[in-house]
């Protein structure tokens, strides 16, 4: 009796937890951590204004397992900043030399520290699969 009401509430209870650290698409990150963001998610800086969110990849022509490339190649994604409630701003962000690893915006920094997953020669990922990890520093 007990195993099947542990069962039944695990799922809700793992749910739970889970709102804990988000609300709705919009997770927590502290300044100077690395946080991770999924395509559409975006996350609040604790103790400041800002928000940060990952708004779409631009591209993708990093050199991907089983390839022989002159060059590494470069990831683009489009990042959003927000601060409070005033205008949200729009950046690029690059993996490769070709472009900013990093952009300031209202007192803050914000780095592009990986672009996941790796690409694999002849393997084609869905847009919503890509992750970010980025970093907010003052």
């Amino acid at each position: 009796m007990i195993t099947k009401f542990l069962r039944a509430a695990i799922p809700g209870l793992l749910f739970a937890a889970g709102c804990a650290a988000s609300s709705g698409n919009m997770l927590e990150a502290e300044l100077g951590a690395n946080f991770e963001l999924q395509h559409g998610q975006a996350a609040r800086i604790s103790g400041t204004e800002l928000s940060v969110g990952f708004a779409k990849l631009v591209s993708d022509s990093r050199c991907g397992k089983g390839e022989n490339c002159i060059t590494a190649g470069d990831g683009v994604v489009r990042i959003w900043l927000q601060a409070g409630s005033g205008d949200r701003q729009e950046e690029s962000l690059h993996t490769g030399r070709q472009g900013p690893h990093s952009v300031g915006y209202a007192g803050y920094e914000v780095h592009l520290v990986a672009l996941r997953p790796e690409r694999i020669a002849g393997v084609v990922v869905p847009e919503a699969d890509y992750r970010v990890t980025l970093r907010v520093e003052r």
